[in-house]
């Protein structure tokens, strides 16, 4: 299967750490960049990322492989973030 990219976007209310506000503020959007990058090099750079956010915000994370899509929802469900994504073409 030719698999063209996919988009991941992790939506976090607070600090994947805790103690952070609960409420939505305006979002801060990351983008992670791991096309080409086989696993576990996305989940490493989207963990990476997430503990890098200091307040609410979107971590986006575009990757062209469907493992990696499948690795990158359990890292969600894990840090229990809403996660929605997105096959996208070329």
């Amino acid at each position: 299967m030719l698999f063209s990219g996919a988009a991941l976007t992790m939506r976090v209310k607070e600090s994947p750490a805790g103690g952070g506000e609960t409420e939505e503020r305006s979002m801060n959007k990351v983008v992670v960049n791991s096309m080409g990058d086989q696993c576990p090099v996305p989940v490493v750079k989207a963990t990476h990322a997430l503990r890098d956010m200091k307040e609410p915000g979107v971590l986006e994370v575009r990757v062209d492989n469907e493992i990696a899509v499948q690795n990158l929802n359990r890292l969600a469900g894990g840090y229990k973030l809403p996660i929605h994504s997105e096959k996208v073409s070329d």
